[in-house]
C-alpha cells in the first residue's frame, strides 16, 4: 500500500522504463535469432520427431501419451502445426515461445490494473510498474525457453494457471459467469502442459472456497479437479530414473530445502553474475515475503479476489519448486539453476511484487525516492544480463550442424552426435523413419541425399580456386570407414565463404561432405572480416579416398585441393 498514492511518478523514470522494456524485448528477440538452429536438439528427438512419426503410423493415443512425467498435449499441437504448415524449421515453435512469454507480461499488467483500481494509483506509476513487469518477464535468464523449439510447455504450464486464477477473480469481482468458465477452460488446458499443470484445478477449488463462491460453482470446480486428476493419472507410469525415493528425501531434508531456495532465487543467480549465495538468499527472502503477504491477506476480512489469485499462483509455483526438487534432487542442488526453471520463478517474483505493493504500507522516505532508486538499480542489473543475449552462439550452432551432418551421412561419430541427444543410437534409430516420413531437415536437401550420394559421380565442377587448408584429420573410435577432418576455406575472388563443401576423389566420385560456418579469428586476421566464418568440419569415406582430394565449395563455387 502506498501512502501518498496521489504523487505522480517521475517522468524521467517512465522514460527509462520505456527504453528498458524496448531493449529487453529487442535483445531477447535478437538472442533467439542468434541461437536459432533447425537441427533437432535433445527432447525434440523423443518428444517431437518420435511423436510425429507415431502420428503418421496412426497411433493417435500419442497425443495424450506421456513425455517423461508430463502430458504435453498443447505443445504437441504446436509441433504438429510447425511440421504440417511451417516446414519443420522450428521457427514457428520458437515464435510461439515469445508469444506466450508476452502473454504472461500482459496478464500481470491486467493484475496490476485490477489491484490498483480502488487505490487510484496515478497513471504515471501504473505505466512505470507495467513497463517494469514487462521488462522483468522477458529477462534473459530464461534463455532456453526462448530459443529452444521444444520449450513451449514450460511457459504454458505457468501462463494458463495465471490466467485461470485471474479469470476466476474477475468472475468474483464482477459476478459474471462467463469468466468462471474462462477460468475453468484455462485450468483444464493446464493439464496438457506439464505435470505441475495438474495442480491448477485443485488450487482453483480451494480458491473458490476462500472466495465464498456458491456451492454450485465450488462443486463444479471440485468435479473437474477430480476428473482432471483421474484423466492425468489414468494409465500413468512413473519414468525410470526421474524421481527421488522417499527415504532419500527424508535423509536429505536440508538438501531439498536448499534446492527449493536455490530454485526460487535462480533469477538473482543470473543477475549477480553466477553468485550461488545470491540465489539461496533470494529464495529465503521470497519465502519470508510470501509468509508476510499470506498473513496480511488472512487478516483482511474483505479479501481482494485478485490478491487471492496472486497468492494461489505463488502457491502453485512453490508446489512446482517442491515437486521439481523431489524429482531432481539426485542431480544436485546446482540443477535448480537451469535456465528453463527461471520462467516460473520470474513469474512468481512478479506476483510477489504486485502482492507486496498491495498489502505493505510503505514509509514516506521510501516513496517515491527510494522506490525510484531501487527500480533504477534493478533495471541496470537486468540490462547487464540482457546484453548477454548478443553473445555469439556460433560454436554451438556449428557443432550441432556438424552432428547433423554425421547423422545424414550415416557416420557413427558418437562423440559428435552426443551434442544432439544423450544416447547417440536413438537419433540413428529414428532417422530412416524421419527420412521416409518427410519430416525435419533430414528429409530435405541437402541432407536428405548425402548418404546415397557417397560413391556416386559428381555433376558439379568449379574452375575458380579457393584458399584454405585441412588442419586436422581424426580416426573415430567406432567408425572404421570414415575419417573426420576440419580446416578452413575462403573464396578470395568473391570475398565470401562457401555454404557447404562436397569432397571428390580423383575419379570425380563423391567421398564426403563438410559443413562450413565455424568462426576462425586467425583467418579473419589475415583475410578480413568476410573470412570470419570460414571454418569447416566434415567426413570422408576412407575406402573411396585417392592420393589427392578436391573440396568443391558451393555458393560461390570454388575448389580447394586437399
Amino acid at each position: 500500500m502506498i501512502k501518498n498514492n496521489n504523487v505522480e511518478g517521475p517522468r524521467w523514470l517512465l522514460r527509462i522504463l520505456l527504453i528498458t522494456s524496448l531493449l529487453m524485448l529487442g535483445l531477447a528477440i535478437l538472442g533467439g535469432i542468434y541461437n536459432y538452429t533447425a537441427v533437432p536438439y535433445w527432447d525434440m528427438w523423443n518428444g517431437t520427431l518420435d511423436f510425429l512419426l507415431k502420428l503418421q503410423r496412426g497411433e493417435y493415443a500419442v497425443w495424450w501419451g506421456q513425455h517423461n512425467e508430463h502430458r504435453i498435449l498443447l505443445s504437441r499441437v504446436i509441433f504438429w502445426l510447425d511440421s504440417a504448415f511451417f516446414g519443420d524449421a522450428s521457427i514457428f515453435s520458437e515464435l510461439v515461445n515469445y508469444i506466450f512469454v508476452f502473454g504472461s507480461a500482459v496478464f500481470f499488467v491486467f493484475y496490476l490494473r485490477a489491484l490498483s483500481r480502488d487505490r487510484q494509483l496515478p497513471k504515471t506509476w501504473e505505466r512505470i510498474f507495467s513497463l517494469l513487469l514487462f521488462s522483468w518477464i522477458f529477462l534473459w535468464s530464461q534463455a532456453d525457453n526462448f530459443y529452444q523449439a521444444f520449450q513451449s510447455q514450460f511457459v504454458l504450464a505457468q501462463l494458463l494457471p495465471l490466467m485461470s486464477f485471474y479469470f476466476f477473480a474477475k468472475s468474483v469481482d464482477e459476478s459474471r459467469e462467463k469468466y468462471f468458465w474462462y477460468a475453468m477452460v484455462c485450468a483444464c488446458l493446464a493439464l496438457g502442459t506439464m505435470a505441475n499443470g495438474v495442480l491448477a484445478l485443485p488450487l482453483l477449488f480451494v480458491f473458490s472456497l476462500f472466495s465464498m463462491k456458491s456451492v454450485k460453482y465450488c462443486s463444479i470446480v471440485l468435479l473437474f479437479a477430480v476428473l482432471g486428476i483421474v484423466a492425468y493419472f489414468y494409465d500413468y507410469h512413473s519414468p525410470s530414473g526421474s524421481g527421488t525415493s522417499l527415504s532419500l528425501l527424508l535423509t536429505h531434508k536440508q538438501k531439498l530445502l536448499l534446492y527449493v531456495l536455490t530454485y526460487l532465487g535462480s533469477p538473482f543467480y543470473y543477475l549477480f553474475l553466477g553468485a550461488m549465495p545470491a540465489a539461496i538468499f533470494s529464495g529465503a527472502v521470497f519465502i519470508l515475503l510470501f509468509v508476510l503477504v499470506v498473513l496480511r491477506v488472512l487478516k483482511d476480512t474483505q479479501r481482494h479476489p485478485y490478491m487471492l489469485a496472486l497468492v494461489f499462483f505463488v502457491i502453485y509455483i512453490l508446489l512446482t519448486a517442491l515437486a521439481t526438487g523431489t524429482g531432481r534432487l539426485m542431480l544436485g542442488v546446482e540443477q535448480a539453476l537451469e535456465s528453463r526453471y527461471t520462467t516460473p520463478v520470474l513469474m512468481a517474483w512478479a506476483a510477489m511484487a504486485l502482492s507486496l505493493g498491495r498489502v505493505v504500507t510503505w514509509p514516506d522516505w521510501f516513496f517515491p525516492t527510494g522506490l525510484s532508486i531501487g527500480i533504477v538499480l534493478l533495471v541496470l542489473l537486468m540490462l547487464l544480463l540482457q546484453f548477454k543475449a548478443l553473445r555469439s552462439a556460433n560454436r554451438t550452432s556449428f557443432i550441432r550442424s556438424h552432428a547433423a551432418l554425421a547423422l545424414a551421412m550415416g557416420v557413427k561419430d558418437d562423440d559428435m552426435i552426443l551434442n544432439l541427444f544423450p544416447d547417440p543410437a536413438y537419433p540413428r534409430l529414428l532417422l530412416p523413419g524421419i527420412e521416409r516420413g518427410g519430416i525435419s531437415i533430414f528429409s530435405r536437401e541437402p541432407l536428405a541425399s548425402m548418404r546415397s550420394n557417397i560413391g556416386r559421380s559428381a555433376s558439379i565442377t568449379a574452375n575458380r580456386l579457393c584458399i584454405g587448408a585441412v588442419d586436422h584429420v581424426y580416426q573415430m573410435r567406432d567408425e572404421p570407414d570414415y575419417l573426420r577432418f576440419d580446416g578452413w576455406i575462403f573464396s578470395l575472388a568473391d570475398q565470401r565463404v562457401p555454404d557447404r563443401i562436397t569432397v571428390l576423389n580423383q575419379q570425380g566420385f563423391i567421398v564426403g561432405y563438410a559443413e562450413i560456418g565455424l568462426a576462425r579469428d586467425d583467418v579473419k586476421a589475415k583475410y578480413g572480416a568476410a573470412a570470419l566464418y570460414s571454418g569447416f568440419g566434415g567426413y570422408v569415406r576412407k575406402s573411396l579416398m585417392t592420393r589427392s582430394l578436391t573440396a568443391i565449395g558451393s555458393n560461390p563455387e570454388c575448389k580447394l585441393v586437399m
